[in-house]
């Protein structure tokens, strides 16, 4: 009976022991964790700062980036901004060397007898006739009639060549009729063949035709065509443009064995006009 009191006595005392032992290990702990957390931060503080800079870093560069795209697309207006007023001011200066090269060209030509040259500037066209007329700011008030000659540069530039004529009038304004326009007649010299005929617009972009030659000339491409001045409203020697191939090649083609007709390659920048000269007569 004493042995087994003995042997419950040393068993509570091992338990005893080992709670003891464990309360001081946990008290223990609670009291050296803020040391080891101290040694731990301190052990990986070369990695943690790694760390933090390379994130640092990516985060800087990433608002970096989205700043510099701001930037740019900022730039990017602002350089477009330039170019477009760069390219209008180009514009610009390039229809003021165009309208400065007509001028010149109107006021250096050498004038007819018996005609008064009135400049004039185109005001309105008609897209659909682009090619046939256009109005002109000037009239009657300024001596311009009905079927007076308009002269205008040429495509090459530097010399004054017959456009059409005045095909109505108003007191300040009249309306113009080019080579192309049905209601442009003219007589015509080629001058290569000597040979006469009659300009008669076809009407929108087709080439104006020359009618009325004589079968029995010899006509060549690119021959020089003059005005005829068989009619007192158009003076003698105004270039018109030169002789056109027909579809064969041909400078012309022979009509009911009766006539021979070629095709006008006019000389005037009808496309591109912004003056012209209409020469009236003295004296009307």
């Amino acid at each position: 009976m004493k042995k087994y009191g003995q042997e419950t006595n040393q068993i509570l005392l091992t338990i005893a022991t080992l709670l003891l032992g464990a309360l001081f290990a946990v008290l223990a702990w609670y009291a050296l964790k803020p040391f080891f957390q101290r040694v731990a931060l301190d052990y990986y503080y070369p990695w943690n700062k790694a760390l933090l800079a390379t994130e640092s870093a990516a985060a800087t560069e990433v608002l970096a980036a989205a700043k510099s795209k701001r930037e740019l697309a900022a730039m990017v207006a602002d350089l477009q901004q330039k170019n477009a007023e760069l390219a209008a001011a180009s514009a610009a200066d390039g229809a003021l060397r165009q309208e400065n090269m007509q001028l010149r060209t109107l006021l250096n030509m050498p004038l007819p007898p018996e005609r008064i040259p009135v400049y004039a500037q185109v005001m309105l066209r008609d897209p659909m006739t682009w090619n046939e007329t256009f109005v002109i700011d000037k009239g009657e008030a300024h001596g311009i009639r009905q079927g007076d000659p308009v002269v205008a540069p040429s495509v090459q530039g530097g010399n004054a060549v017959m456009a059409g004529r005045i095909l109505s009038v108003s007191r300040h304004t009249a309306v113009a009729a080019t080579v192309f326009h049905k209601e442009c007649a003219l007589s015509v010299l080629l001058t290569e063949s000597g040979q006469y005929g009659f300009l008669n617009g076809a009407g929108g972009a087709s080439a104006p035709v020359i009618t009325s030659l004589p079968v029995n000339g010899r006509y060549g491409v690119g021959e020089i065509v003059m005005t005829g001045g068989l009619s007192h409203q158009t003076p003698p020697g105004l270039f018109l443009g030169t002789l056109a191939p027909q579809e064969d090649g041909s400078a012309s083609v022979v009509k009911d064995h009766l006539y021979a007709e070629g095709l006008l390659k006019p000389a005037a920048d009808i496309r591109d006009l912004r003056f012209v000269t209409v020469l009236t007569r003295k004296g009307q």
